[in-house]
């Protein structure tokens, strides 16, 4: 088995595995397990050799159907041959995150932070982390008080009607944005109605969206952010204490290298429980 000599690899890549060729084999069972959460049901597969008795699998599909709520997760990945049922398995750590790269099997830099930029952006009265990937790929955070001083961007937030944000970022590390200005659109689509058995108009009601648009200045140094920002599957919003998940809606950036600043409004959807329709789904 190769394609796997290292640890620490991103799920947001390809991670191409290879089955060199048996005599007398046919096929290979590939079973994955994750190790981080054993309640998760395994994948196993049979897959075909080729004519000259090999055989190729991109895995990272399966790792992310399979990942838990942590950044890091522990699989273990086991092939045995349909000739002999010999195995070997291997253990190893992958990352929810990726390069943007047109090569396959990336990996995550151990003892590094998880920080796209130069530096942290730090927002005045606003909570912040700092995620740490050790020797052995997992993923720590570390005290403000324990990260060299020059690596931190204390900031002011500007503006009375702002939006504090936390996003996923490509290195499985989670990343702040202070935005000084948002407003809210609440907008409804009409389901239709029927003719009820007494021959009255019945309405079915209202398909309800919230949604809000978030301005902001981003400095040259920390166009990265707006960029993961951009194509973050995970984001959250700050109110009231709490940190509430919404969703990207088409957002994008164009980066300009000759800019010192980028004017960035971005869009976003609330996962509201709201429904004023007499339609219900989960």
């Amino acid at each position: 088995m190769t394609g796997l000599e290292s640890n620490g690899y991103y799920i947001n890549n390809e991670i191409w595995v290879a089955f060199p060729s048996y005599a007398g084999n046919v096929y290979f069972t590939v079973r994955i397990e994750n190790v981080t959460d054993p309640s998760i049901t395994p994948f196993v597969n049979k897959i075909y050799a080729s004519p000259n008795g090999t055989a190729r699998i991109n895995i990272a599909p399966i790792l992310k159907s399979m990942f838990t709520t942590s950044n890091a997760n522990v699989f273990k990945i086991t092939r045995i041959l349909s000739s002999n049922n010999a195995s070997i398995s291997l253990q190893k750590t992958f990352i929810r995150g990726g390069l943007r790269t047109i090569y396959t099997n990336q990996k995550a830099t151990s003892n590094t932070f998880l920080n796209p930029a130069s530096k942290y952006p730090i927002f005045q009265g606003y909570p912040i982390t700092f995620d740490f990937i050790n020797g052995e790929f997992q993923i720590n955070q570390i005290n403000e008080t324990d990260i060299n001083p020059r690596l931190l961007d204390y900031r002011i937030p500007k503006g009375c009607n702002g939006a504090y944000i936390k996003f996923l970022n490509q290195f499985g590390g989670y990343s702040y944005w202070y935005f000084e200005s948002f407003s809210n659109t609440e907008s409804g689509s009409n389901l239709g109605g029927f003719i009820n058995s007494l021959n009255n108009v019945d309405d079915l009601g209202n398909e309800s969206q919230t949604q809000f648009k978030a301005y902001s200045k981003f400095p040259k140094e920390y166009v990265s952010l707006a960029k993961d920002l951009a194509v973050s599957g995970e984001i959250y919003i700050y109110e009231n204490g709490l940190f509430n998940r919404i969703r990207n809606i088409k957002n994008s950036i164009e980066e300009d290298r000759v800019k010192r600043a980028y004017s960035v409004t971005f869009k976003f959807d609330y996962d509201t429980r709201f429904n004023p329709s007499l339609l219900w789904s989960n």
